[in-house]
């Protein structure tokens, strides 16, 4: 006779194998769904450092730039605001909003640029006017908030430039 046996002929799993699957699944899945969301705020919080240093290293290099060229500057609400004057009647002004600065240029009364500089964790920049017998120096600070944001860097941002620079040189006839 030929026998069958039960262990080859069952079929499917068994009602306490399947809860020891479920139990094990209901542990691990949190844990992985917490690991990849941190992963993903990491991931932002990166990124928007990123930005940040990238919008932080265009503004120092255009208001560099900018401050040298000119001629005169003129301060406006109460520090807020900059007014840059060029030569051939072009103008740039620097404006200090709550979350970012804007730069426009215009020649007489035509925007030829706007650019913005958005600062996510600091508070609104101010100008500065220090004046030395030798020369003019500006000066862009930017201080963090009072309450700064969850991993926000508590460090002030300062960058001074020297009006007119780049006519220092120039020959005088």
């Amino acid at each position: 006779m030929h026998r069958i046996s039960k262990a080859n002929n069952r079929r499917g799993w068994t009602l306490i194998e399947m809860t020891i699957y479920i139990g094990i699944a209901s542990v691990l899945l949190p844990i992985v769904f917490v690991t990849v969301a941190q992963a993903m705020r990491a991931s932002d919080h990166v990124r928007e450092q990123s930005e940040s240093a990238s919008s932080l290293e265009r503004l120092a290099r255009r208001f560099r730039d900018d401050v040298h060229e000119a001629a005169a500057a003129t301060l406006a609400q109460g520090g807020k605001e900059l007014v840059l004057t060029l030569a051939g009647e072009r103008r740039i002004r620097y404006k200090s909003t709550a979350a970012a600065f804007e730069r426009t240029v215009k020649a007489g009364d035509v925007t030829q640029e706007r650019d913005t500089f958005p600062l996510p964790s600091l508070a609104p920049g101010e100008f500065e006017v220090r004046s030395d017998p030798a020369e003019a120096v500006l000066l862009l600070r930017v201080v963090p908030d009072a309450q700064p944001q969850p991993g926000a860097g508590g460090r002030t941002l300062k960058l001074t430039a020297g009006i007119a620079r780049n006519h220092r040189f120039e020959k005088q006839e």
